[in-house]
Parts: structure tokens; sequence; C-alpha cells
């Protein structure tokens, strides 16, 4: 009666490993991969974050440069006098400048987006995601895509 009601109570079918000992291994492996999938969709939705940070950067690099090549052509039109050419020079100075500032400043959780470190980190990673899943379990690697395209 007991037994019963302990199982009523937590909604389980198995609560402990006298209940059923190789389905309650295979429940414990089946809430860590659940667990791990959790991981994996946190994980996605950061990822997400840090791409929408370095969409907003790559943006205003490009901005910038559409500027510094337009003030390059002005300053070749044969229009532009000298003292002209040398503000539009001054003005693609300043803007190198802050492109490289960005480039080396945009960041999410202090991790550089566009300074080109991104990217191997980014390759670590999913290589050991991929190791550790193939570890683990084929199937975790089609639930893990799944999950990160459905996004």
């Amino acid at each position: 009666m007991q037994t019963a009601m302990k199982r009523i109570s937590s909604g389980k079918r198995v609560n402990t490993a006298s209940d059923d000992a190789a389905g309650l291994a295979v429940m414990r492996r089946m809430e860590a991969q659940i667990l791990s999938i959790r991981a994996a969709i946190q994980n996605n939705s950061t990822a997400n974050s840090a791409i929408d940070a370095a969409l907003g950067g790559i943006e205003v690099l490009q901005n910038m440069a559409v500027r510094m090549h337009e003030l390059a052509v002005k300053a070749n039109n044969g229009v532009y006098t000298d003292s002209d050419r040398v503000l539009a020079n001054q003005e693609i100075l300043a803007l190198k400048d802050e492109y490289v500032r960005m480039a080396e400043h945009t960041t999410i959780n202090d991790t550089k987006l566009l300074d080109g470190s991104f990217l191997t980190g980014i390759q670590t990673v999913y290589r050991n995601l991929l190791m550790n899943c193939m570890l683990q379990s084929p199937m975790i690697i089609g639930m893990i895509f799944t999950v990160i395209w459905m996004q």
C-alpha cells in the first residue's frame, strides 16, 4: 500500500531501484540526456545573441567602409582642392581608427566577436560537442541538430 501511494504521489512508475532497477537506470539516463539537451538549447540561445551582436557590429563596420570608399572616390574626382583632399583624408583616418576600435571591442560576455578569435573558439566548441555526442549516443546528435534548426 505504501509503495502504491509513493508512486501515485510522485507521478512516477519507478521511484527506487527496488521498484524496477533496469527501469530506474533507463530513467536516469534519459533524465541526463534531457538535461544535456536543455543545456544545448540554452547554448544555442546564447549563440544567437552573439550572432546578433556580431551582425550589429558588422553593419557599423560596413557603413564606415562605404563612407571611406565614398570619400576616396570624391577626393579623386578632380573637383576637390588640395585642402578638401586633406580634410577627406583626415576623415578617412579617423574612420579607420574607429573601424579598428569597433572590430577589437565588439564583444558579448567579454568574448571578442570581430577580431578573428571568436571563429577559432566556435570551431573548438562544436568539435568538442560533436565528439561528446558521438561517444554518448548518435540519437543525441539528431536531437541537438533538430533543436538548433527549429530555433
